[in-house]
């Protein structure tokens, strides 16, 4: 068999088919326009095509109502789950909080704080040593009670040395 006479055989099987189809077609349709021409058969499927609608109406309906109530149960528990996972973190870091509350070295806490106010007193003592002009130590004093007791810039706008002085040795005495 050569490749010429292959595609022949499929063609005239292709068209005899054809040729079938086209006679069981016409046989449909004569049987169709035969069927049709009847009102009773007409109103019967009209009928049973209504009823099969609202059967679909109401199925779709049901399916629906059915997975929206499925989304919503599946909401809820999500919801109730993530209640649960946030209230057991808070538990966790609540106990964290306290025991880390309850582990504090105060003694530890003290030294830091007075290490860091004998900086305060070393920088002041370093700059006691420079000979300075008037208007630097009135800066230095300022920015020393700034830094140590809280004072603000604005207070000491207008103050002169001598002013500032006194302030400055009450609470430098203090310490």
């Amino acid at each position: 068999i050569t490749l010429v006479n292959a595609e022949t055989q499929v063609d005239a099987e292709l068209h005899g088919r054809k040729d079938d189809d086209n006679d069981a077609i016409k046989d449909v349709s004569a049987a169709e326009s035969a069927v049709f021409d009847d009102e009773e058969v007409t109103m019967t499927m009209a009928q049973t095509l209504i009823k099969m609608k609202a059967k679909k109406a109401r199925l779709h309906n049901e399916q629906m109502a059915k997975r929206l109530h499925d989304e919503e149960i599946e909401q809820a528990t999500t919801r109730e789950k993530q209640e649960k996972y946030d209230l057991e973190r808070a538990k966790v870091l609540q106990q964290q909080y306290d025991d880390k509350q309850e582990n504090i070295d105060w003694n530890d806490v003290d030294e830091q704080m007075q290490e860091k106010h004998l900086d305060n007193i070393r920088k002041y003592q370093s700059l006691k040593r420079k000979l300075i002009f008037i208007a630097q130590a009135r800066k230095n004093m300022i920015v020393y009670l700034k830094n140590t007791t809280r004072y603000n810039m604005k207070y000491f706008r207008g103050m002169t040395y001598d002013k500032v002085r006194p302030i400055f040795e009450r609470e430098y005495n203090k310490v």
